[in-house]
């Protein structure tokens, strides 16, 4: 990368750092890469160890650098899930609930899908259609029997039929944002009250099968406005999940029963 001396008229670690953080986000210094090291870094940009130090500690506090004692300092890759962390910490520390996360997904997702919709390939739809179908496969299972495969398998498996259709939205922030949003949620946990009947079981799987499929086949489909409409029904709550919901604090994971669980979808 080029090295250009600092001016005088800001204050220099702040302009040190600025330029070492334009270098990181073009790539210029990639992930893994080790910075100059500091008497390097003083002697080109002609400011003292002090500043090149003050510096970095900028870049540390954003996320953007760390420390590896006895190698240097190098360029951190970037972790949706670090700084989906990040916003829940502060969002409980502001008294923010499962709900508000909720909300906002809900806000957001009927956009999402409906540009999905309108802009997906064939590889997309393809794909889209296939990861919904193995969600759908171990929601099914995990309902009937909540020891078969865990909540770890099931939210990545969401989160995959999720991240497609952030990826055929073509939009680089959308898919940045929604896909924090999304690790972000309190996933539905689906370990059923003592004596829920299997026939009540079976009419979630269907209720379920049902809002996923239908949002799978309209975005697939090209079907802006029905897969808007497929997003806003699945994002409904129930009031008794979104009771439950805002006594949650924000990453927590509530405990909901079966009739909490169920999406509304109503007959198109």
């Amino acid at each position: 990368m080029s090295y250009a001396r600092i001016g005088k008229g800001r204050n220099l670690p702040e302009q040190l750092e600025d330029d070492l953080r334009k270098a990181i986000v073009s790539g210029e210094l990639a992930e893994g890469q080790a910075l100059p090291t500091e008497p390097d870094l003083a002697q080109r940009y002609g400011v003292s160890r002090s500043v090149v130090r003050d510096a970095v500690r900028l870049l540390i506090a954003k996320g953007l650098v760390e420390i590896r004692r006895g190698k240097g300092t190098f360029v951190r890759a970037a972790r949706g899930e670090a700084f989906a962390e990040a916003l829940l910490l502060a969002l409980a520390r502001n008294g923010g609930t499962a709900l508000d996360i909720e909300e906002f997904y809900g806000l957001l997702l009927p956009g999402i899908a409906a540009l999905s919709a309108e802009r997906a390939s064939s590889g997309d739809r393809d794909r889209m259609l296939l990861r919904a179908e193995a969600y759908l496969e171990a929601f099914g299972r995990e309902a009937l029997d909540p020891s078969s495969d865990g909540p770890g398998l099931l939210r990545a498996l969401f989160e995959a039929f999720m991240n497609e259709i952030l990826k055929a939205c073509d939009n680089k922030l959308v898919e940045l944002v929604g896909g924090l949003l999304v690790r972000m949620r309190s996933f539905r946990d689906l370990a059923p009250e003592e004596g829920a009947r299997e026939g009540g079981v079976a009419a979630i799987i269907e209720l379920e099968e049902r809002a996923i499929m239908g949002l799978a086949r309209a975005v697939a489909g090209g079907k802006a406005s029905e897969a808007r409409a497929f997003a806003v029904r699945l994002c409904e709550l129930r009031p008794s999940l979104r009771a439950r919901l805002a006594s949650t604090p924000a990453g927590d994971m509530p405990k909901l029963s079966f009739d909490m669980l169920a999406p509304i979808v109503q007959d198109s």
